[in-house]
């Protein structure tokens, strides 16, 4: 209760991928919550919203978002651990 709608989110979402068409940069780092995340690549890759709250939200892995709306999945892994 009393937090932003979806539409909220999304629209800040839409605001902050315009801005960064409009000054382009070669690499852009966009750090946010996970249902915030969702809704973003949400927004990138034009899904309807039930899509986009089906999105993962992992703790392992990063997501680089591409021209065209292809978003690639990083997992981060960490060579010198050992498998458990």
């Amino acid at each position: 209760p009393g937090g932003e709608s979806y539409a909220q989110v999304a629209s800040r979402a839409t605001s902050l991928l315009a801005d960064l068409e409009q000054h382009p940069k070669p690499i852009r780092i966009i750090v946010s919550h996970a249902i915030t995340g969702r809704v973003l690549r949400g927004v990138f890759a034009d899904l309807p919203q039930d899509r986009a709250f089906r999105l993962e939200i992992p703790q392992d892995a990063v997501f680089r978002l591409h021209a065209g709306g292809q978003i690639d999945r990083i997992a981060a892994t960490n060579p010198g651990k050992a498998s458990q």
